[in-house]
């Protein structure tokens, strides 16, 4: 079967952008929370509907039922799409007439009040839909048994398959990664939802995304960073390729070095045995307009790699950092990377103010390639581009001299989790990009070299104005001869500075 054409990118922002506002439309957005709200009621009406204890006569219709409920159309995203719609709608005014922090938080505020109004309804459906789950793969469960041993092996066939249609959570998430947006929807629902949970639990409120943030990070102390010896890796050197070769090189920081290679594992982890951050930093051979000579540094971060709960351990790109990066406060991870740079630029004998430098990260490391961008430009550090890949960075500052580029895959749900859409501005660049809907066999859309490296292979080689415009700003990187990359691995220590 022929995969689907990939749709054109789309290009937000750069050099001229207009910046389009939606009307004050206060009656619609009224009549969407209320449509809302009456998709609601109906889920909680066909709920209740099924019954508790099934016969193998009602395994279809109740499929049917839990399909139009929870299915990747069902009555759940029916309602958050309108829910969305409607804190858009009511926020439109501060966004038209207000900066974009004031509009922003409008937008916020909004979406809080509607998680708050909507939030029993949604907490009723939820719970509804999952007992009726459990009774139904229960009951699925005990009649497969019954027709196996009873040598009905094509009804017991049957069941399973009736089986696969009542998994509400697998349709949800394919239902998000049709439309990514609607995390953001969610997001933007969470804190009022979280109000009326703490609410049952005694807990005060009320709470907003920026606290929310902070009360998890707050689980996860973050230390201090600590560098390790670097080492050298040779398959950075020669043509850098463009940005698909930059976006190349964060991938191959995204493992550790196997037993054989440069350097033996163990040097490449931290004290405690959590893998070490892998900072590559590569200095970029090449000429001006003018024929001189001219260098300039590419430094690679990559993105999660440990998930631990609290407090976490010594790994720098771990859930801690996704959370205090997410909530504008400094990490202990961007701190490493400032480190590395400043080190690179001493071993070589540099000139700090003479070197351009650009940072690229996927995902987590977009985040925290934009924070170091604004340490290492206090710092007299010419950083002049950042470049990331699958990062929510909508919310964050974007530092005065930096042009950025973001590369968002349509399919993507981690650009969408801030619920806050890139503004359009002369020094941000939003490229999204990829297959519209789901693909067979199409790789997951937030993998480096199944999704971002070819979508950077497409930038590349776009026409558009703003790309062209980005990639003319940026030829000392991405038109030179790099060098060798120099990799730091990097960890975090609780300690004592």
């Amino acid at each position: 079967m022929t995969a689907p054409p990939v749709p054109p990118l789309e290009v937000r922002g750069g050099p001229g952008c207009l910046v389009a506002r939606l009307d004050d439309l206060d009656r619609a957005a009224a009549t969407l929370a209320i449509a809302a709200a009456a998709c609601l009621g109906c889920a909680q009406r066909l709920l209740a509907a099924v019954p508790g204890g099934l016969l193998a006569g009602d395994l279809h219709r109740t499929a049917a039922v839990l399909e139009l409920v929870a299915g990747p159309r069902g009555l759940l995203r029916t309602a958050l799409e309108l829910a969305g719609q409607a804190a858009a709608w009511r926020a439109a005014r501060a966004a038209y007439a207000a900066a974009e922090t004031t509009s922003r938080a409008a937008l916020d505020q909004a979406g809080r009040a509607l998680g708050a109004a909507l939030g029993p309804a949604l907490l009723e459906t939820g719970a509804a839909t999952a007992a009726a789950v459990v009774a139904d793969r229960a009951a699925l469960s005990g009649a497969e048994r019954l027709l196996t041993a009873a040598g009905r092996p094509g009804d017991a066939a049957r069941l399973r398959r009736a089986g696969a249609r009542l998994d509400p959570a697998a349709a949800l998430v394919g239902a998000l990664r049709d439309d990514p947006a609607l995390v953001g929807v969610a997001v933007r629902l969470a804190p009022g939802l979280a109000d009326d949970v703490a609410g049952l639990l005694g807990a005060p409120g009320p709470r907003t995304l920026h606290t929310g943030l902070a009360e998890l990070a707050a689980l996860y102390p973050d230390g201090h960073a600590v560098l390790g010896p670097p080492w050298t890796d040779p398959t950075g050197a020669g043509a850098v390729g463009g940005l698909a070769g930059l976006l190349g090189g964060v991938a191959r920081r995204d493992v550790d070095p196997g037993p054989g290679s440069i350097t033996p594992l163990p040097a490449q982890r931290a004290p405690d045995g959590s893998p070490a951050a892998q900072i590559g930093v590569r200095v970029v051979r090449g000429t001006d307009g003018a024929g001189a000579p001219r260098t300039a540094l590419a430094v690679e971060v990559p993105g999660t790699r440990e998930w631990e709960p609290p407090p976490g351990d010594a790994a720098l790109n771990d859930l801690g950092t996704n959370l205090h990066a997410a909530a504008g406060q400094p990490t202990a991870y961007a701190a490493a990377v400032t480190a590395a740079v400043r080190d690179t630029l001493r071993a070589d004998g540099l000139e700090t103010s003479d070197v351009p430098v650009l940072l690229v990260g996927h995902s987590q490391g977009g985040l925290v390639a934009l924070a170091a961008a604004g340490q290492l430009r206090a710092a007299g550090v010419d950083v002049t581009h950042v470049v990331t890949a699958g990062s929510p960075i909508g919310r964050l500052p974007v530092p005065a001299g930096v042009h950025v580029l973001a590369l968002e895959g349509r399919r993507d749900l981690v650009p969408a989790l801030d619920a806050a859409a890139n503004p359009a501005r002369a020094d941000l660049v939003t490229v999204t990009g990829g297959p519209a809907a789901a693909v067979p066999g199409a790789a997951d859309p937030h993998t480096l070299l199944g999704a971002y490296v070819p979508l950077a292979g497409q930038v590349d080689g776009s026409g558009a104005p703003a790309l062209a415009g980005f990639r003319a700003s940026a030829q000392a990187f991405l038109a030179g001869t790099a060098e060798p990359t120099r990799v730091y691995p990097a960890w975090r220590t609780r300690g004592p500075a």
